[in-house]
């Protein structure tokens, strides 16, 4: 379940110190977002980007904010993805109406599934490896197993 996001008013710098003292800096702008979830943080630096930096919230001591951050609670949030673990297609269900961009990503924070899907629509990931994804649709990040 996703716990909150945030969004950065301008431009802001976001660092993340490892459990093991090494550090991590993002420059997020306007059109970025950082999410955390139960067990892990995202971090997409613009809407341009093509890649999603994933940490696990294990391997996180603390997360510093340099700059303005609009905080959205999002734990509500009514995304939800069925069947999970999937096997050959998943469908999303809380996206609202007409054609939404879904991006599927690794846990590399690679996008290796993309397209507009509208909701309860099957998205076809046969030909994914088995192992775990990021899903990104309707301003939410959610969690796929693949089987």
């Amino acid at each position: 379940m996703l716990l909150l996001a945030c969004y950065a008013a301008a431009q802001a710098t976001v660092t993340v110190v490892g459990t093991g003292g090494d550090s991590r800096t993002f420059a997020v702008d306007a059109t970025g977002e950082i999410y955390f979830g139960t067990d892990y943080m995202a971090v997409m630096p613009s809407a341009n980007s093509s890649e999603l930096e994933i940490i696990q919230m294990d391997d996180i001591e603390k997360v510093l904010f340099d700059g303005s951050v609009n905080i959205v609670d999002v734990e509500g949030t009514t995304l939800t993805l069925a069947p999970n673990p999937a096997g050959a297609s998943f469908a999303l269900h809380g996206m609202g109406t007409g054609p939404q961009l879904v991006t599927v990503y690794s846990m590399s924070g690679t996008a290796v599934l993309q397209g507009r899907y509208s909701d309860g629509e099957a998205i076809g990931i046969g030909s994914l490896p088995q192992g775990i994804y990021m899903v990104r649709a309707a301003g939410s990040i959610v969690k796929l197993i693949k089987r």
